[in-house]
Parts: C-alpha cells; sequence; structure tokens
C-alpha cells in the first residue's frame, strides 16, 4: 500500500482532504490574478482613442469584458455600449502618415 491510499482511507471516513482545500485556494488565487490582469486591459482599452477607433478596437474591448466576466463567473453582464461613431470615420481621405526625424 502507498502512502497516497493510507491518506486516502484516513480521510475517507468525512474527513476534509487539506490537499483539496490548498488546490482550491490556489485556484481561486491564480483566476483572481488573471482577471486583475484583464480589468488593467480593459482600463486602457476603454480609453477614448481606443474602443472608439474602429470596429476592430472595439470587439477587443468586447473580447476583454467577456473574458474578464467569464473568470469571474458571471456569464450574464451589460458590455459597453457601441460608440454611434468612429474616429477613423474622421480621418481625411488623402491623409498620410509621417515619421518624425529624429
Amino acid at each position: 500500500m502507498n502512502n497516497m491510499s493510507k491518506y486516502s482511507d484516513i480521510v475517507s471516513d468525512g474527513g476534509m482532504d487539506p490537499r483539496n482545500e490548498y488546490v482550491k485556494e490556489r485556484k481561486s488565487h491564480q483566476i483572481n490574478e488573471a482577471a486583475e490582469k484583464i480589468k488593467g486591459l480593459i482600463d486602457i482599452q476603454k480609453q477614448n482613442g481606443n474602443y472608439n477607433c474602429n470596429e476592430y478596437m472595439y470587439g477587443m474591448l468586447i473580447g476583454l469584458e467577456c473574458a474578464y466576466y467569464t473568470l469571474l463567473g458571471e456569464h450574464l453582464y451589460k458590455h459597453t455600449e457601441r460608440p454611434k461613431e468612429w474616429l477613423d470615420d474622421n480621418i481625411p481621405k488623402d491623409f498620410v502618415p509621417t515619421v518624425a526625424e529624429q
């Protein structure tokens, strides 16, 4: 009999396996850390000039929000509303970006 089966026999009578509690706590901590990092990305993406630049950037925000709320276990959430107009639509057609000389 190996040590694992001995230990399993001890806790099989209804006692709580402390290893399971550690694993749950560690997983919860990892999820919270990931959610915190995603929340930081959401804060950046929500800034004027990011999410309202074009549809791609707006989609990125929605994806980040979806990931954030899914990690937290909230599957029904109110996402950021779509802007009425995209900033990219206001760029003149003849605009040519230049690189500043160093």
